[in-house]
C-alpha cells in the first residue's frame, strides 16, 4: 500500500505537463536523476522499447497503471525497488524547489543564504545538492525489457 501512494506521489511530481500521461522528456528526467546516460537518439529508442514493452501509446504516454506497471516489474531494468522511489521521488521534489528557489530569484527576489530558510524548512543552496541516488550509472532503463535490445546494453545487468 506505501509502495502505491509513493508510486502514485512521484507519478504526480513527473506530470509536469499536467496530463496524467508521462511522455517521452517526463521518463527522461526520471532516467536521468537515475543515473541513466544516453544521447538523445538512444533514449528515443530506449523510450520506444519501454511503450511497447508496457503498452502505452509513445505519443501520448504513459498513464498511472502503465507507469506502474513499468517500475513494478522486477523482470526489468526498469524496476525500481522502494528504496528507490523514496530517493527518487525526494530528489525530484527538491529539484522541483530548487526550481522554484531560481524562479524566485528571476523575478528580482533577493538569493538566499543558507540561514534563509523556505516554509519547507530548506534553502535554496540546500536543494541544489548532487542527486543521492547515483550510485551505480545505469546506459539503459531497457536492457531486460526486450529480448531485441542492442547487444551492448543486453548484459548490462
Amino acid at each position: 500500500q506505501e509502495r502505491k501512494k509513493i508510486s502514485t506521489e512521484l507519478f504526480k511530481v513527473l506530470d509536469t505537463r499536467g496530463t496524467s500521461q508521462l511522455g517521452q522528456q517526463q521518463i527522461l528526467q526520471m532516467a536521468e536523476v537515475l543515473g541513466v546516460e544516453v544521447t538523445d537518439e538512444e533514449w528515443a529508442m530506449q523510450y520506444h522499447i519501454l511503450s511497447e514493452g508496457f503498452g502505452w501509446d509513445p505519443q501520448t504516454g504513459a498513464n498511472l497503471e502503465q507507469f506502474m506497471r513499468m517500475i513494478d516489474d522486477e523482470g526489468t531494468s526498469a524496476h525500481l525497488t522502494d528504496f528507490q522511489l523514496k530517493l527518487l521521488l525526494a530528489e525530484l521534489e527538491s529539484h522541483q524547489e530548487s526550481e522554484s528557489c531560481h524562479a524566485g530569484n528571476a523575478h528580482g527576489a533577493q538569493p538566499r543564504t543558507s540561514n534563509d530558510h523556505s516554509p519547507g524548512g530548506h534553502t535554496c543552496q540546500q536543494t541544489r545538492r548532487k542527486s543521492a541516488i547515483v550510485t551505480n550509472r545505469r546506459k539503459s532503463m531497457t536492457a531486460k525489457v526486450d529480448c531485441t535490445v542492442d547487444t551492448k546494453y543486453a548484459n548490462e545487468y
